[in-house]
Formats: structure tokens, sequence, C-alpha cells
């Protein structure tokens, strides 16, 4: 999920490139919780998802967004993988501390993001969905 189309085209590619997997993408949060709401309480819910949020965006940013999946599923239910371009540890700290199982830094390469969404599967199938993960973040100052 985000608001800026280009950038919404650019993960849908690099995930689809890396992983075998149903990819849809949404300009804001309201519609992925709708979304996740009939997917999730449907007959057949999927093995695994993972949403990809920008961290700032209008209206529903993605630490309120990651507070209102949480509301209602938790980590081994769905994953959460904030994006953005603020480098700053406090950042990085917020989005772990709402809920968000890792961080990845913008402009997001193809290996970072291999790496993050293969942890976060990992996790959730062999912890029951616990910890958090800042993607290839060397440690940052505000």
């Amino acid at each position: 999920v985000d608001d800026n189309a280009i950038n919404r085209l650019l993960l849908q590619k690099l995930v689809q490139l890396h992983f075998s997997c149903e990819v849809i993408s949404f300009e804001d949060g309201p519609a992925v919780l709708d979304f996740l709401h009939r997917r999730l309480q449907g007959p057949s819910p999927p093995a695994h998802t993972i949403v990809l949020s920008d961290v700032h965006m209008d209206g529903m940013d993605g630490v309120e967004l990651t507070g209102r999946i949480r509301q209602k599923w938790d980590r081994s239910v769905v994953s959460i993988i904030g994006v953005t371009a603020d480098h700053t540890a406090a950042v990085h700290e917020l989005c772990l501390g709402c809920g968000m199982r890792a961080v990845l830094l913008k402009p997001v390469m193809g290996p970072q993001l291999y790496d993050t969404m293969s942890y976060a599967i990992r996790s959730d199938t062999e912890s029951g969905g616990c910890g958090g993960v800042s993607a290839d973040v060397p440690p940052l100052s505000d």
C-alpha cells in the first residue's frame, strides 16, 4: 500500500520478480483494511499475508494502518513490512514498536525485499509470529 502510484508499481514488480504469489496493490489504508477483512474472514484464507506499507502516507499512515490491523489480527496472521525513505532510528523504532515485522528503506532493492519477505514468512511459520527486524539498516542516529 502506497499513496504514490509509481512506488506501488515498483514494489509490485519487485515482489512478482522474486516470489510466486498474488500481489494486490492499494492506494490507501482503508482499502487494505476492507480487503483484509473480506479475505481473512473467507472460507480459505491464504497461508501467508504480507502487507508492504508506506510509512508516510496522506490520510491513514502506515503506523495507524498497522495499529488497526493489529486490533484484529496478530503477526501470525498478517505480517506488515514498513517501507520508508526516512532513515532515522526513531522511525524504525516506531515502526517495529507499533507491530510491523520489519522496515525496508527506499529505494527498495530486490535482494533486500527478498530477504525481508522470506524472513517474515519463516518467522510466521517457525515462531508463531514473534519478532521484528530492520532490514539492512546500520545503526542510525536521529
